[in-house]
């Protein structure tokens, strides 16, 4: 029950993305900035080599992140429509991150037949 309440408490109000707080260390955010760009160039070779688009989608996965935390680097405080332009990018990168993860549990259940 405590977990349908705090839902109905999350409903009652009006979801406002600029509201939250994106505050980070500025070295964690560019630790993952890096690592996120040595991920998507290992997958982007991947891809190139091996031309599987499951690898296409996991370096568009990092591409995105890698394009949010620089933006969040370089361009923090920019603002379209209401909501800092490195929210967009992250929220893109989720529904990537989807796909692949979804392409992986597919990739393995294949295998394990």
């Amino acid at each position: 029950m405590p977990v349908i309440r705090c839902l109905s408490r999350l409903t009652d109000r009006k979801f406002d993305l600029s509201r939250l707080d994106m505050s980070m260390p500025q070295w964690l955010v560019i630790s993952l900035l890096i690592a996120f760009a040595i991920h998507f160039v290992a997958f982007s070779s991947l891809f190139f080599i091996r031309k599987d688009k499951y690898y296409a989608y996991i370096s568009l996965t990092f591409l995105l992140l890698v394009l949010s935390y620089s933006m969040r680097v370089w361009l923090g405080n920019f603002h379209l429509a209401g909501i800092k332009l490195f929210w967009m990018f992250r929220v893109a990168a989720w529904a990537s991150a989807l796909i692949s993860i979804s392409m992986t549990i597919r990739r393995y259940a294949r295998a394990m037949k």
